[in-house]
């Protein structure tokens, strides 16, 4: 998908930089000026002009870099908290029962908060005939105790939960891979909308400077979601000033429990 997306931009005339980090927003006078970014192999920092700017890069991160942010808003911006996520992933032989798409586990005895069996998505997800690719998701904070453990503790943990699952023989787990991500997850606080409505009616005071996705807006957004908030950033982009993004994902009830007539 991320190769498709890319290359409907480059043949489109845009520009993608690759290997580069976004450390600043430019704003002049609470308008979208440009960014300044830094080529992770080079080292170089590099100043560049836009007249408009759509951030999904981590919000408190862009909002900190941001000049003309009264310190009353930075000092919000200060206290926003994030979860991050630790992948384990396992290679196993098919023959487990573990047939799941997906499943969050509520067992006290185990750490991991999820796990998934991307074979039981589609064939075409499968390894090969005789493997297949279980992952395994923990939540922590980034730089914690849990968070700093080795590859080998983190795969022994998983390892461990799988024994407890008693739905795998150890011998039948191959091998195991750790990716991290820091910031996965917006967290929120019991006093969080006193925190969150402050930043966001001051970000609304910036022209051509749009905030989406979960990441980017600090919302607890689903797929959907996101993809929402993109497609109505375009609209209001071209000129629907009626638009609100910022209203995606407010609703105060889930939407599995509300009734359709």
């Amino acid at each position: 998908m991320y190769e498709n997306i890319a290359k409907h931009i480059q043949d489109n005339g845009g520009i993608i930089n690759l290997n580069t980090e976004l450390t600043k927003i430019i704003t002049r006078e609470h308008m979208a000026a440009g960014v300044v970014i830094k080529d992770k192999l080079t080292k170089q920092t590099i100043i560049k002009d836009f007249d408009i700017i759509v951030s999904t890069d981590n919000f408190k991160d862009m909002l900190a870099s941001m000049d003309e942010l009264p310190t009353a808003i930075k000092d919000n911006v200060e206290r926003l908290e994030y979860r991050s996520t630790i992948f384990v992933y396992v290679e196993i032989n098919p023959n487990s029962i573990l047939n799941d798409q997906y499943c969050y586990v509520l067992e006290p005895k185990m750490h991991t908060g999820r796990y998934t069996n991307f074979a039981s998505w589609s064939k075409d997800l499968k390894l090969s005939n005789n493997k297949d690719m279980l992952v395994l998701e923990y939540w922590c904070k980034f730089n914690d105790g849990f968070w700093n453990q080795s590859d080998k503790q983190l795969s022994e943990l998983a390892i461990n939960d799988l024994m407890i699952m008693n739905c795998i023989d150890r011998k039948d787990i191959y091998r195991t891979t750790i990716v991290k991500y820091k910031d996965t997850y917006p967290f929120y606080p019991l006093n969080s909308s006193s925190i969150l409505d402050p930043i966001y009616d001051e970000t609304k005071k910036y022209k051509n400077l749009y905030f989406i996705g979960r990441c980017g807006t600090h919302k607890y957004n689903n797929q959907d979601h996101s993809i929402l908030m993109g497609l109505l950033c375009a609209d209001r982009i071209k000129g629907d000033d009626s638009i609100n993004v910022w209203a995606v994902n407010t609703d105060p009830t889930f939407q599995e429990e509300r009734l359709v007539d």
